[in-house]
């Protein structure tokens, strides 16, 4: 009888034990798919994002259409650019810039790099492009901006690109933009200028139309002209944004001499020297620069003839006008 028992117990545990085993199995097999059904639903949810994120950008680009956009060319600076039908355009000849901007205040800026603009290219995310087919730029983006810089027969342009709105929709305009940007061989047409003549220094200079002396003053041994704007003098920056002209006798000693005394006020100021020539005479060009003070800029032209020092001088950054101006000296025969 005790056997019966013994051998029914052990049954009853047996068959417990196997149900035991049979139903763990079962529970692990239902959880196992769950986990990979959230996983599935997961991977799922990104490639959805992801291909939102694409046929967006595709409807943006393809909602940009430039077959009606204005075109803005300028002959001095040698560049040509479209912008978007609707955006307000500005032009300023004192560091020459172009400006076109939108209601929302987002604007494109192209032209000398502006006083006091300054940025911090290890703060930008760093791309390239080729603008008119063989020009490499680099692009810096920052928050809310680009910026392009460039150099266009010697002279430095910057193009700024500001944005107030969508990122997604003003970075394909952006790029829309600059790859309509066009480069190409600058000139300035000088048969029209007007001529300042002085028959005692024995010298002429041409200078646009437009301009005129602004100030002049002569004594035995020195002239000092100043040639430039008169609607935009003592509203912008003066003489700076002018040409300055001088011619001495022995109120300076020598070229060296003057060229030591532009920048004077700088330790750190740079000094640049070509040897050029003006109406057969040997002249020096000089570019003095400082980055103790990046907005302050001399460019001149310094010819010595017969015992005088002439100087041809200005504080504009671009080189083209200036190198325009200063090509017209010629000596009176």
């Amino acid at each position: 009888m005790k056997t019966k028992n013994i051998v029914l117990i052990l049954t009853i545990l047996l068959v417990v034990v196997i149900l035991g085993v049979f139903f763990g199995l079962e529970k692990r097999e239902v959880r196992a798919p769950t986990v990979k059904n959230n996983e599935k639903t997961k991977e799922s949810t990104k490639t959805a994002s992801t291909t939102k994120i694409t046929t967006s950008t595709k409807e943006t680009l393809s909602e940009i259409d430039t077959s009606n956009w204005k075109t803005y060319r300028n002959e001095e600076f040698g560049f040509e650019i479209k912008y978007p039908e609707g955006w307000s355009a500005s032009e300023t000849n004192d560091y020459y810039s172009f400006v076109v901007k939108d209601k929302s205040e987002s604007f494109l800026y192209i032209g000398i790099p502006p006083l006091g603009f300054s940025y911090d290219e290890n703060e930008a995310k760093v791309s390239f492009a080729i603008i008119d087919s063989n020009t490499k730029v680099e692009i810096l983006e920052f928050d809310h901006y680009f910026v392009v810089s460039f150099k266009k027969d010697g002279t430095e342009m910057l193009l700024r690109f500001k944005y107030n709105g969508n990122r997604q929709y003003y970075t394909n305009l952006f790029n829309n933009i600059l790859s309509n940007l066009k480069l190409y061989s600058s000139s300035v047409d000088t048969s029209n200028w007007k001529t300042y003549r002085n028959e005692e220094f024995g010298f002429e200079i041409k200078y646009p139309n437009g301009w005129g002396i602004i100030d002049e003053s002569v004594d035995s041994n020195s002239l000092s002209v100043y040639i430039g704007d008169k609607s935009k003098y003592g509203k912008g920056y003066g003489y700076d944004g002018d040409i300055f002209l001088f011619a001495r006798y022995e109120a300076i000693s020598s070229i060296e001499e003057l060229v030591n005394k532009k920048g004077s006020q700088f330790s750190d100021k740079k000094v640049n020297i070509e040897d050029i020539y003006i109406d057969g005479v040997e002249a020096f060009k000089t570019v003095v620069s400082t980055d103790e003070f990046p907005n302050w800029y001399s460019q001149s032209v310094i010819i010595e003839d017969e015992g005088k020092i002439y100087s041809v001088n200005t504080g504009r950054k671009e080189k083209i006008l200036f190198d325009a101006i200063y090509k017209t000296f010629n000596f009176l025969k």
